[in-house]
């Protein structure tokens, strides 16, 4: 969150991390497309170029996140699955955010 989203100078105030959905449809599954694929990837770089306050986003994948705070450092993974119609070992870190001047004490 910052006073002014639209400012890329602005420091941020507070920061959500939101998580990919599980089951839910993402982009890739309402427009019947392969995950990833190139328009998706295309309308995410746009969201993060006209909304400056965003640092990153995948409309597609299927996951959850991992936030661990320590009194030193905030850190974030996001972790994306291959499939949720059935089960699998496999899964793979999309992103890792870490804030260690967040200095929670």
């Amino acid at each position: 969150m910052h006073r002014a989203p639209f400012d890329s100078t602005d420091r941020a105030l507070a920061v959500e991390f939101v998580t990919p959905s599980l089951t839910s449809q993402n982009l890739d599954d309402k427009m019947g497309r392969a995950r990833r694929a190139a328009e998706s990837q295309a309308v995410e770089a746009r969201a993060v170029e006209y909304l400056p306050h965003w640092e990153w986003v995948d409309l597609d994948s299927h996951g959850y996140v991992v936030v661990e705070v320590t009194r030193d450092r905030v850190t974030a993974e996001f972790w994306h699955l291959d499939t949720v119609l059935e089960r699998s070992p496999h899964e793979e870190r999309g992103a890792m955010f870490a804030d260690p001047t967040a200095n929670l004490v």
